[in-house]
């Protein structure tokens, strides 16, 4: 696991899904905050983000691993280079560049943003329906989303679920789940 994945889990509120990261780098205190540990000061961890202080402003996070499956086999990861984020289903961006030094100055990397908020509306509705193995009603345009998300992170638990019992999953949503440390390795 690698520490800027869980500071980006953080930023989500999610970052309890991320390794050991939390246990590392924060101390949940008597009065439910949390504080940097020496070893998160010293990663130089930012404070942590919690679901419920993002839900308080209206950001809701689902933070998904995708999964396929084989009758009889066990799900294994779907791998997708390119990201797509949709905002507000006014806006999208789509693209395979990284925030990164590499894909930013030596890969040959090509994102685009558009504005076009039919697009991006059709990118919402395909990939939820995909993911949730279409399950779940999805709101028109500029809908309230939040039972759906509710639903769908109860559709992505019970994936999980079904995986260790070695069923069927619907759709590919299971909750992101990496136990590896979120600590640098520190050579001498």
């Amino acid at each position: 696991m690698m520490f800027r994945t869980h500071q980006m889990a953080n930023e989500l509120g999610v970052s309890n899904q991320v390794g050991k990261g939390d246990s590392e780098f924060y101390s949940l205190q008597p009065d439910g905050t949390y504080v940097l540990t020496k070893k998160g000061k010293a990663e130089g961890a930012a404070a942590k983000q919690t679901r419920k202080e993002l839900q308080a402003i209206g950001i809701e996070t689902v933070f998904c691993n995708l999964k396929t499956q084989v009758t009889g086999k066990k799900p294994k990861d779907i791998y997708i280079h390119a990201k797509l984020t949709v905002i507000d289903d006014d806006f999208f961006t789509l693209g395979s560049a990284n925030l990164n030094i590499r894909s930013m100055a030596v890969d040959s990397e090509l994102n685009i943003l558009s504005d076009d908020d039919a697009t991006a509306v059709h990118f919402r509705r395909t990939l939820l329906q995909r993911y949730s193995g279409g399950e779940i009603p999805q709101p028109k345009q500029y809908g309230d989303m939040k039972e759906f998300f509710q639903r769908f992170q109860e559709v992505a638990l019970k994936n999980q679920h079904k995986m260790k019992e070695q069923k069927r999953i619907t759709g590919h949503a299971v909750p992101f789940a990496d136990e590896r440390s979120a600590a640098s390795i520190r050579v001498p």
